[in-house]
């Protein structure tokens, strides 16, 4: 039985059809009552919500407009309540997403000649363009791929960038959700980071030591603190030891460990880059 069917009074929002929005794109919204647009006037109550509780407005009428804006990426759903006069109603929420094809981008490559011998060296002009075919800067991933193209040709692989900004909460969320992925797809979740860089051999030797504690006691909250002495990006870390949590494993397992200088064979090399290799068995 429907709510109209039964008496019930049914309330919630709803927009013109669209699979996803634009930054800057306005958004009209209006009430609807068991499925059909509300004719008596009143007042809206309406909160946008997304992770929690942001802006919210009342409005005379039944309808209002929304422009969909860069901090509502990738959703927010639209809450809210109805007085008609009398009474005041819930409304149920209306969702509104962001079209992903606004951010899509055309990768072009173009290698210094047509073939390589092993040892010779590769220069490699790397174009990115927008939509609009407009230049676009950032950073790309490019030292393992060929590692993973030569070992696993035919994976796809998606790269996913993070800036210091991105918080231990968010690296959390970002775990679940690549739990969620790979939960029904075959995936191999690997982490990029350089961990002590720039400083003497000796002094890197100490700060691995620092980090490795952190790692193999999952103490994120000092691994997020942590500077470019440590490692350049906590925040992998962390989203990478949360994601392995997740999958079951207490602490991370330590693979090997090795820096520059023993690579080198210079126990006293002054710029040494160090590594670590984690995982979950």
């Amino acid at each position: 039985m429907y709510p109209g069917q039964s008496g019930i009074k049914y309330y919630n929002f709803s927009h013109q059809n669209s699979e996803g929005f634009s930054v800057g794109d306005t958004v009209n919204i209006k009430l609807l009552k068991n499925s059909q647009p509300v004719l008596n006037q009143g007042r809206l109550l309406y909160a946008v919500v997304q992770n929690s509780l942001g802006d919210y407005k009342t409005t005379e009428g039944t309808s209002f407009s929304y422009t969909f804006s860069k901090a509502d990426i990738p959703n927010i759903a639209i809450w809210g309540a109805y007085f008609d006069g009398k009474n005041v109603f819930p409304v149920s929420s209306d969702f509104l997403t962001y079209d992903p094809g606004e951010m899509q981008l055309t990768v072009a490559t173009v290698p210094n000649r047509d073939g390589f011998t092993p040892g010779s060296e590769v220069h490699l002009d790397i174009c990115v363009t927008d939509k609009n075919q407009k230049p676009v800067k950032g950073a790309a991933v490019s030292s393992l791929v060929p590692y993973i193209k030569y070992y696993l040709p035919d994976v796809k692989v998606v790269a996913v960038l993070l800036t210091r900004r991105v918080t231990l909460e968010q690296s959390k969320d970002i775990s679940l959700l690549l739990g969620s992925i790979a939960k029904s797809k075959k995936c191999l979740v690997v982490g990029s980071v350089d961990f002590s860089h720039g400083l003497p051999a000796k002094e890197a030797k100490i700060r691995d030591e620092v980090t490795s504690k952190a790692i193999l006691n999952n103490n994120l909250e000092r691994i997020k603190r942590m500077t470019n002495g440590n490692l350049d990006l906590p925040e992998t870390l962390c989203s990478i030891l949360y994601y392995m949590q997740e999958r079951g494993a207490c602490a991370a397992t330590l693979f090997s460990h090795k820096s520059a200088a023993e690579f080198l064979e210079n126990p006293v090399l002054q710029d040494c880059t160090t590594y670590f290799v984690l995982g979950s068995p």
